[in-house]
């Protein structure tokens, strides 16, 4: 009697940590508004800020630094 008291206790402590496993696998957790601009930062590098320096030949930029040029605004 005392071994399947046991074996249903052991059974049921399992069921239970599998059970919460799989409850907190599930939950999803969303980040903040300030969390999401700190990996969009992180993840777009340190040269975003930098401008495009060169000289424009066609109306094109033509990149003398290691910043893309995405656009004209930074051609001096």
């Amino acid at each position: 009697m005392k071994k399947n008291i046991l074996k249903v206790a052991f059974v049921a402590a399992f069921a239970l940590v599998a059970g919460y496993g799989v409850y907190t696998a599930k939950t999803q957790t969303d980040l903040s508004d300030l969390a999401l601009d700190n990996v969009s930062a992180l993840a777009s590098g340190e040269s975003a800020g930098a401008k495009c320096y060169g000289p424009k030949s066609s109306s094109e930029c033509q990149c003398t630094n290691s910043t893309p040029c995405r656009d004209n605004s930074g051609c001096n």
